[in-house]
């Protein structure tokens, strides 16, 4: 005689329980309630309990995992949506690289606002230089209000000033540095704004930007704020942009001049 591994049950070995009876054979089949027959039947009923329970979870666990499934999935459509949106919000319309006076021709009018952005430097070789920008090739100092906030300073001296009005005709949106090409790796960080510039509000358009610059011929440095108005309502089509020391004479900016304009909705 000898047990069962899973279910205990009696194994019967007739070649080897030569002395059991029928009676005890029969008792262990199915006779008593250890008996194979009900270890059999009471494991049968057991499992057909327990395959309902699992049926009865995996209906109510499987529906949750779907709702949140499809929770999930739409977190991540409209997450990319809302990436897809913020991307396609500003959009580079031109880009200038190298030297000269840079020209912005033929600006879409589908944008809000325009943003300027870039690196350069200018090729005049006074203490302080101006970037500076027209609209529509329209160059004439009267159409043109100008204002800057300048502070200076060379080891632990520093200079405050407010700069009048600036007749440079054009609007000042940066101070940038000011060498001669080659004469070092010095530039300028590039950032402005022109908001509202297509359609008309019944305001004249404006522009202003901010930027900091290291001037090398000085030597000393500097942190600056300037805008100004150009004293006209219609959209803006074109852009130009030139280097002046701060009267009505345009200069070029230097070979590795990078400023690229933008489009924000």
């Amino acid at each position: 005689m000898s047990i069962s591994t899973i279910l205990s049950l009696n194994l019967y070995d007739q070649g080897v329980d030569k002395e059991q009876s029928f009676e005890k054979y029969r008792a262990n089949l199915s006779g008593t309630v250890n008996s194979n027959m009900m270890v059999i039947d009471s494991f049968s009923g057991s499992t057909v309990s327990d395959l309902g329970i699992i049926d009865a979870s995996m209906g109510y666990y499987f529906p949750e995992m779907d709702t949140l499934l499809t929770l999930y999935a739409g977190q991540v459509i409209s997450g990319s949506a809302s990436v897809v949106s913020a991307s396609n919000r500003i959009v580079k319309l031109a880009e200038h690289t190298g030297s000269g006076q840079i020209d912005f021709n033929g600006i879409s009018q589908n944008y809000t606002h325009l943003l300027i952005m870039g690196t350069t430097a200018g090729s005049v070789t006074s203490t302080s230089a101006i970037l500076g920008i027209d609209f529509n090739t329209i160059s004439s100092t009267g159409s043109y209000k100008g204002v800057r906030y300048i502070q200076t300073g060379s080891g632990t001296s520093t200079t405050e000033y407010m700069a009048g009005e600036y007749l440079i005709s054009g609007i000042p949106i940066g101070s940038i540095n000011n060498y001669e090409a080659h004469s070092g790796g010095y530039t300028s960080p590039v950032f402005a704004i022109i908001p509202y510039y297509s359609g008309s509000t019944g305001f004249y358009k404006t522009a202003s930007g901010f930027g900091s610059v290291f001037f090398f011929l000085a030597p000393g440095a500097a942190v600056s704020l300037q805008g100004g108005t150009y004293l006209n309502t219609s959209p803006i089509t074109r852009i130009r942009m030139f280097c002046t020391i701060g009267d009505t004479a345009r200069a070029n900016l230097l070979e590795n001049t990078i400023i690229s304009l933008y489009g924000v909705y």
